[in-house]
C-alpha cells in the first residue's frame, strides 16, 4: 500500500522531502489551502518528479455545505460555489453543472487521477446519499464521454461516521457502488469527535474495513483519505493507498476543520511510535526513557535518531517538518508489514502487531508510565474487536 501526503496549510518542504526519501508516493491536494495559480504551479512541479508521484486533487465540494464555513481559498476557484444547500442539487442540469465544472478544472492539470466531487453523506438512506450517488454517476458518464484522456476516475465518497452504524445500510451502499463503472474510490469518514486519537467505535470500524475489503474483492482501486494509524487496518484489508498530513486536522477528517478557528494553544509536540501503534506526546516519551524503555518504543526511522537517550526527548529540537517526515516514515514502515500474503494473512499479522502494542503498553504501565487518555491503549482493544466483527461478517 502506498502512503500519500494529505495536503493542507503550511506544506513548506514537507511533501518534497517526503517524496525524496520515498516515505510517501503521492499527494492529495487541498484547494482550500492554495490559491489557484499556486496550486497549478505546484502540480506541474510535482509532475516533473522522478519517479513521478501520484497527484490527486480533492475538489472539496462538500465544504460548500458546511454551515458558516471557513472556505479558505476555495471561492477563488472557477468551479466552486458558495453557501449551497441540498436544494441546489435538485435536477439533472444542476448535478451536471457541478460535476463538469469540477472535472474540467482537474483535466487542465497534469494530475495522475481524476476525483469526482461529492458531499458529506449523513446516512446511506437519506437524500444526501442520493445526491452523492447522482454526482458519482454523472462523473462516470461525463468522463466516459471525454476522448483522449485515459486518467483513471476515482469516485469520491465522504460519509459521516454515524452512517457506519447500520450494517444493512452499509451492505446496500456496497451493492450500489459496486456496480459503478469507475476505476476506484476515494473514501473519507467525517469523524464525530474532534479530539485527536486513534480510537474508533468497533462496530463502525468493522463496517469501514468491510467497505475497503469488499471494494478490493471487486477489483476497484481504493484510496483512504485522512487515515493516520488506521492505515494499518486498511492496508490489511487491501487498500491501495492511504493519506495523512502533518497537522492533526490533516491526519483524521472532521468537517469542523472548515469552520472558523476558535484560536487556542499550539498543539503539544508528538512522536509517532510504530511499536505502540499510536502518536504520543514527547513528555510521554520522556517517561519511557525514565524507565529505560525508550528503545522499545522508538520507531527507528531516519528522523528519530535525535532521541538517543542522552537527553530528554522533550528537550530535543523537533520541528513540525521533522515530526511530519517521521510520521510518514513510521506509517510507511508499519503498513509495509501487511503488504504481502492473502487477506487473512495480512489481517492476522495486523492483529499480532496490535497484540504486541498492547503488551508493550501493559509493560510500561507496570513500570509506572502513564499516558493521557487519547494516547493510551484503548484504541487497540477496539481495533481488535472491530477485526473480530469484520471476520465474522465475511464468514456469515
Amino acid at each position: 500500500m502506498k502512503i500519500y501526503a494529505q495536503h493542507g496549510w503550511g506544506k513548506g518542504e514537507k511533501v518534497d522531502r517526503g517524496l525524496g526519501d520515498r516515505s510517501i508516493q503521492g499527494v492529495i491536494l487541498s484547494p482550500h489551502d492554495e490559491e489557484p495559480s499556486e496550486l497549478r504551479d505546484y502540480v506541474r512541479d510535482l509532475s516533473r518528479g522522478r519517479p513521478r508521484p501520484d497527484v490527486l486533487c480533492d475538489p472539496q465540494l462538500y465544504v460548500s455545505l458546511v454551515r458558516n464555513a471557513n472556505e479558505g481559498k476555495l471561492p477563488q476557484y472557477p468551479y466552486y460555489r458558495q453557501n449551497l444547500s441540498l436544494r441546489d442539487f435538485g435536477g439533472v442540469r444542476n448535478i451536471q453543472g457541478f460535476v463538469r465544472a469540477n472535472i474540467d478544472f482537474q483535466r487542465d492539470l497534469p494530475l495522475t487521477h481524476i476525483l469526482s466531487p461529492t458531499i458529506i453523506v449523513e446516512s446511506f438512506t437519506d437524500r444526501s446519499a442520493q445526491i452523492a450517488f447522482s454526482l458519482a454517476q454523472e462523473a462516470i458518464d461525463y468522463c466516459a464521454s471525454i476522448t483522449g484522456d485515459s486518467r483513471p476516475l476515482l469516485i469520491s465518497f465522504a460519509f459521516a461516521e454515524g452512517a457506519l452504524s447500520h450494517r444493512d445500510d452499509v451492505a446496500e451502499f456496497l451493492d450500489t457502488i459496486s456496480l459503478f463503472e469507475a476505476k476506484g474510490f476515494y473514501l473519507i469518514v467525517d469523524r464525530n469527535d474532534t479530539v485527536y486519537s486513534q480510537d474508533f467505535h468497533p462496530g463502525r470500524l468493522a463496517e469501514l474495513i468491510r467497505i475497503v475489503y469488499s471494494l478490493k474483492r471487486s477489483r476497484f482501486t481504493v484510496v483512504c483519505g485522512y487515515s493516520d494509524f488506521l492505515s494499518l487496518l486498511f492496508g490489511a484489508a487491501g487498500a491501495d493507498a492511504s493519506a495523512m498530513g502533518w497537522l492533526q486536522k490533516l491526519r483524521r477528517f472532521n468537517s469542523s476543520r472548515f469552520q472558523p478557528s476558535q484560536g487556542g494553544r499550539r498543539p503539544r509536540d508528538r512522536y509517532s511510535s510504530s511499536k505502540l501503534v499510536n502518536s504520543i506526546y514527547l513528555t510521554e516519551l520522556d517517561a519511557c526513557q525514565d524507565v529505560r524503555r525508550l528503545p522499545a518504543v522508538k520507531s527507528n526511522t531516519p528522523y528519530d535518531a535525535v532521541f538517543d537517550g542522552r537527553s530528554y526527548p522533550s528537550g530535543v529540537s523537533w520541528s513540525q517538518e521533522e515530526s511530519a517526515l517521521h510520521h510518514w516514515a513510521t506509517l510507511a514502515a508499519l503498513v509495509s508489514t501487511v503488504n504481502q500474503g492473502s487477506a487473512r494473512e495480512r489481517i492476522d499479522h495486523a492483529r499480532r502487531l496490535i497484540t504486541d502494542a498492547q503488551t508493550l503498553y501493559d509493560d510500561l504501565a507496570q513500570l509506572g508510565v502513564r499516558f493521557e487518555p487519547p494516547n493510551g491503549s484503548a484504541h487497540l482493544e477496539n481495533w481488535n474487536d472491530a477485526i473480530g466483527r469484520f471476520l465474522s461478517s465475511i464468514r456469515a
